[in-house]
């Protein structure tokens, strides 16, 4: 298999799969606006990203060893506008900070949990097709702030040398890193 080349985990036959009603689910049961139904649903394999997202897991699960797993790492959405997915998950950094643009806060990688958010970032096809990610995110420690120009987490409170894993809006559902190894583009959805 080439590398970063993604594989079918998902045809239009399927209706039933998991990850597709964990993706209905999060458009709240409808689709977004423009979208009608799921094409597919391919993995990604990138071994280099993967090992990389991987060291920094378990990094995580030694520095949290109270942290429950599913409040660590979380599936988000990423859309990735005029960027094809493939040149994301073809490369050995990934979603790459060095890309992104700044944002409400800063210069990070925004994901949401929430699919119809992402759905006004996806990424359109040549076929008139739309594309995004759902990631795996390590947020880790996550901390809730205001709007700002953060370009990393702030230290924890108490502490000059430890800072929090990621950023986040509170109830809005979105989650920002500043750090490649803490995303992992687990899945391309392709849908229309």
């Amino acid at each position: 298999m080439p590398f970063g080349q993604p594989q079918p985990l998902f045809a239009a036959a399927a209706p039933n799969y998991g990850l597709i009603n964990n993706f209905g689910n999060a458009f709240g049961g409808v689709a977004p606006v423009g979208a009608g139904r799921i094409i597919k649903i391919e993995k990604v394999y990138n071994c280099v990203l993967y090992e990389k997202f991987m060291n920094e897991f378990k990094r995580m699960l030694r520095k949290y060893p109270n942290l429950q797993v599913t409040d660590m790492v979380k599936h988000l959405f990423h859309g990735t506008r005029a960027t094809s997915p493939k040149q994301i998950y073809e490369t050995e950094d990934g979603l790459d900070l060095r890309f992104s643009n700044s944002g409400m806060y800063g210069q990070g990688i925004y994901f949401a949990d929430n699919s119809q958010y992402s759905h006004s970032y996806h990424h359109p096809t040549k076929d008139g097709q739309c594309q995004m990610f759902m990631a795996l995110v390590l947020v880790g420690d996550s901390i809730t702030l205001p709007p700002g120009q953060y370009r990393i987490p702030p230290n924890k409170q108490g502490s000059t040398t430890e800072r929090y894993d990621s950023i986040n809006n509170g109830e809005g559902g979105h989650y920002i890193v500043y750090d490649n190894v803490k995303c992992y583009p687990g899945y391309i959805i392709t849908y229309k």
